[in-house]
């Protein structure tokens, strides 16, 4: 299943530095003995043109559902938590929901968190076929300041 009707002004928001997929723990969040402690789940996007390996990501092979524009996290991990057998990624551009996602998602072994643009991602990073279902909930495009 590709995703097809995404406006081409997504590419305006773009940001080309490192992407790295954020998972249970922050990269700028807990001291040295707590990372000791904690399973590495930082995985950086070694290149923009090569798709993901998502069973490698996961440590598994299952359906793979997508969040798109998660914001802080609530629905991916909340589906995560009804549906174990299934792998959950969490698609969010701004870095501030990203920490947050990926708090509620530390203790979650099927939740995977990527900061990128979602059309990006699903166009370039996704391998062809791989993922069951998509969600997109109340997007935010052009989040101000409040």
């Amino acid at each position: 299943m590709l995703l097809s009707a995404v406006s081409a002004r997504a590419f305006e928001f773009l940001d080309f530095s490192p992407i790295h997929f954020l998972l249970s723990v922050p990269a700028d969040e807990g001291s040295l003995a707590h990372r000791r402690h904690v399973p590495s789940r930082l995985v950086t996007v070694e290149s923009l043109t090569e798709r993901l390996d998502l069973e490698k990501i996961f440590g598994r092979k299952a359906p793979l559902h997508i969040d798109l524009g998660c914001g802080d996290g609530s629905f991916v991990c909340a589906l995560a938590q009804r549906m174990p057998n299934n792998n959950f990624l969490g698609i969010e551009r701004l870095l501030n929901r990203v920490r947050t996602s990926a708090r509620k998602a530390a203790t979650l072994d099927n939740v995977r968190l990527l900061r990128m643009e979602s059309f990006y991602a699903v166009r370039y990073l996704l391998p062809p076929e791989s993922v069951e279902r998509f969600y997109l909930l109340f997007p935010d495009p052009w989040p101000k300041r409040r």
